[in-house]
């Protein structure tokens, strides 16, 4: 089989040719839950066979979060930092809390947080704030950046938003050694489907696709997404 498809290619392959525009989109969308396709741009697709990220909270206090923030109706993402510990070799023993939001609306969060008794809460810091914190649970409340790739229905990132912000996001960089960020990468790219025209649209509005890439190619990882 050849491993890239477009569209009319998937509706033949599956016999959806006949069903309405809506079932089409609801075919793609399992497929590529399901991992068995990835996207590579608008009307092409690769067969990958590989799992769909997904943040994993069953043990996670996150959800209590979510819960103390139900009333929000503004997108925010909300993860621990622990979820880091999939790849790492040295492994982050301290909860951090991340939420991720709009600017205008982080004082919002923060009040929310506060009358329900939540400490140590940093809206926005600085590198040199999160320095000086770092010996306490935290929680961290910093700028969602604009049109980023997440997971509105669950509060999380995509894995397309944290590859990139693994490699940009200089906050994120003080969690983990980037020593480790190539074999991070190698890990992710082995085991997930990762959306190609969702994470270089990421990638060109971080403005950093042409250093991103060189890093790959450096590490020898250029050819491994969707390999």
């Amino acid at each position: 089989m050849n491993n890239f498809t477009s569209k009319n290619e998937l509706y033949n392959q599956y016999k959806k040719n006949n069903m309405s525009q809506r079932s089409k989109a609801l075919l793609i969308n399992k497929l590529i839950e399901d991992g068995v396709i990835a996207k590579i741009n608008n009307d092409q697709y690769k067969f990958v066979n590989k799992k769909k990220y997904h943040i994993y909270r069953e043990y996670d206090e996150t959800k209590d979060f979510i819960n103390v923030l139900k009333d929000i109706k503004f997108d925010y993402i909300i993860y621990n930092i622990t979820f880091l510990n999939e790849w790492l070799n040295h492994l982050i023993g301290k909860n951090t809390i991340f939420i991720e939001v709009d600017k205008k609306y982080a004082n919002t969060i923060y009040e929310v947080l506060v009358d329900n008794n939540y400490k140590n809460i940093l809206l926005n810091p600085s590198l040199e704030e999160i320095d000086k914190y770092s010996s306490s649970d935290l929680i961290i409340i910093k700028p969602l950046f604009t049109r980023s790739p997440i997971n509105r229905k669950d509060k999380s990132f995509t894995i397309e938003k944290i590859i990139v912000d693994l490699f940009v996001d200089a906050i994120l960089k003080r969690f983990f050694s980037t020593s480790e960020l190539p074999d991070i990468y190698k890990q992710i790219f082995e085991k997930y489907a990762i959306d190609e025209l969702s994470l270089n649209a990421y990638l060109t509005r971080r403005k950093i696709k042409k250093s991103f890439f060189e890093f790959l190619s450096n590490n020898k990882l250029e050819d491994k997404i969707n390999d």
